[in-house]
């Protein structure tokens, strides 16, 4: 079985309470400068949602791009997090509900979506991966085991984004194994 996963594309969706930093906007300004200069180019798009329908919507359009496109999205998620599910002023959607959005886009993709859950107490989306909700929605999630401010989260991720930012200039394929990681020292 190979498993490589060459990435063509970073969605990156911030969904996040009035009045927050833009963080999702912040790493769009980084990343899109890393995907523009890549050979090849990993496009890079950014995306602000305000309620729970329109985080829904969005992932079923990334299903339909892929459809057409084929390139292979990591999809980065800016948001609030909880033992529930994910949401911002006081919209919410349930870990179930997000799964089920999810599976069509990771079997299009045969199985590799990768997602980034920049969200405190995101690690509860491998919650997602039980049995009773179906198939499996990703293949692999980052994400943290409990509340984490910006500056922290950033610097826990930064290897991650370096990495795949060394692999993009060196034009190399980035490697993935079906594995959930946690980006929180031990805990």
């Amino acid at each position: 079985m190979d498993n490589r996963l060459v990435i063509g594309r970073v969605h990156i969706v911030e969904w996040l309470n009035t009045g927050d930093d833009d963080t999702g906007r912040k790493l769009f300004d980084e990343l899109q400068q890393l995907g523009a200069v890549s050979e090849p180019n990993v496009e890079v798009d950014f995306h602000r949602v305000d309620w729970a329908g329109h985080l829904l919507g969005l992932l079923m359009a990334f299903t339909e791009q892929y459809r057409t496109e084929k390139r292979t999205p990591i999809l980065h998620l800016e948001t609030h997090g909880n033992q529930g599910g994910i949401g911002a002023d006081g919209q919410a959607v349930s870990w179930r509900d997000l799964a089920e959005a999810l599976v069509p886009l990771n079997r299009l993709t045969s199985l590799n979506l990768v997602v980034v859950l920049a969200a405190c107490w995101g690690f509860y989306g491998t919650s997602m991966l039980r049995p009773s909700f179906g198939p499996a929605p990703f293949r692999g999630l980052m994400s943290r085991r409990r509340s984490c401010s910006w500056p922290r989260l950033r610097r826990a991720s930064e290897p991650y984004w370096l990495t795949t930012k060394d692999s993009w200039t060196r034009q190399e394929q980035v490697r993935w194994r079906p594995v959930c990681h946690c980006l929180s020292s031990g805990s």
